[in-house]
């Protein structure tokens, strides 16, 4: 590998690093800012299909960022580049 292939490696290994946690960061902070509003219209109600479609929408998202964002193994990283 030459040494122009691995800046450019480097370079979109940052480049995805900062994507990954700036989407994060944002979900995160969505999270935080309407936790109450989710408390007060959503978890104090019976559970309803809606109420299950929210909650699987709403946590789902966290579960799919962590997967996307953590390869599994070091092969799986591997095999993306």
């Amino acid at each position: 590998m030459s040494q122009q292939s691995a800046e450019i490696i480097a370079a979109y290994e940052s480049y995805l690093v900062n994507v990954i946690i700036t989407y994060s960061m944002t979900m995160v902070y969505e999270y935080l800012i309407t936790l109450n509003d989710e408390i007060t219209m959503i978890w104090r109600r019976t559970w309803t299909v809606v109420t299950w479609l929210f909650m699987t929408n709403r946590y789902l998202m966290i579960v799919s960022t962590i997967w996307a964002a953590v390869p599994a193994t070091a092969k799986v990283r591997l095999a993306n580049y």
